[in-house]
């Protein structure tokens, strides 16, 4: 019994896959009875291949002097600690008169997780003014991750323009965190109100995770007043040409 990978690794919450070839070297075909010896609360399964389909066995029929490929599935629980384990396989014909071992061993490594930490995702800001927001990211899982950004998911609201910075942090520790500002510019005539701007979140080694930021968008005072004046103006000033009119 042999194998081209005695030792995988995985991270936590993977599966863990080793190709192993078991070989009967008498002259008689003989059924062979799989057995594997897994850390607590492990599982693990032997799989063929028949006709392109994968089926899981207990035990196999080999001709003799003959070969048989097969993979052995060993998942760990979503609670393994990090380390490296033991893994046992056994094969033992059935009519005991042989018996065979192969050791294998599994390095887990921690996971690779990313969040938002900020409660409040929503800041403010006035009609042709530009505001910045701290965003706080943290590294929540087991292993360190690299590259880690914070990019615009599409594209930002009309009259908006959005820079983030540190375009990219080369990597983040587990339980370390980082931040990156959000630039957000608005051109003077956008219009009042809330506007919702998409980002994403990356690394090397995790899947982009989307949020929004809430950008409330005020009027000025002194814009909100002359905006109201200038009907009123209008109205005086027509009143005047209509009476120079008129008299004339």
């Amino acid at each position: 019994m042999s194998t081209t990978s005695p030792e995988i690794i995985a991270h936590v919450g993977s599966s863990l896959t080793y190709p192993i070839t078991i070989t009967n070297k008498r002259k008689t075909g003989d059924i062979f009875v799989l057995a594997v010896s897994l850390p607590r609360n492990w599982t693990a399964a032997f799989k063929i291949t028949v006709a392109g389909q994968s089926q899981e066995v207990k035990k196999v029929y080999i001709e003799g002097n003959k070969a048989l490929e097969l993979t052995l599935e060993v998942t760990p629980p979503i609670e393994a600690d990090i380390g490296s384990y033991p893994i046992v396989v056994t094969v033992r014909s059935e009519n005991r008169q042989i018996d065979a071992s192969l050791s294998l061993r599994a390095s887990i490594l921690g996971s690779y997780d990313l969040t938002v930490t900020n409660e409040n995702l929503s800041t403010s800001v006035f009609a042709g003014g530009e505001t910045e927001y701290e965003l706080t990211i943290g590294n929540i899982g087991g292993s360190e991750v690299t590259n880690v950004r914070v990019e615009l998911d599409g594209q930002a609201p009309t009259d908006f323009t959005v820079r983030v910075s540190p375009r990219a942090l080369s990597s983040l520790e587990p339980d370390q965190e980082t931040t990156f500002t959000i630039s957000t510019k608005t051109e003077s005539d956008v219009s009042a109100g809330t506007y919702y701007i998409k980002f994403k979140l990356l690394s090397d080694q995790t899947e982009a995770q989307k949020f929004s930021l809430r950008v409330d968008v005020e009027q000025r005072a002194g814009s909100i007043v002359y905006i109201g004046f200038v009907p009123i103006i209008a109205a005086v000033v027509f009143f005047f040409v209509y009476r120079r009119i008129r008299r004339k």
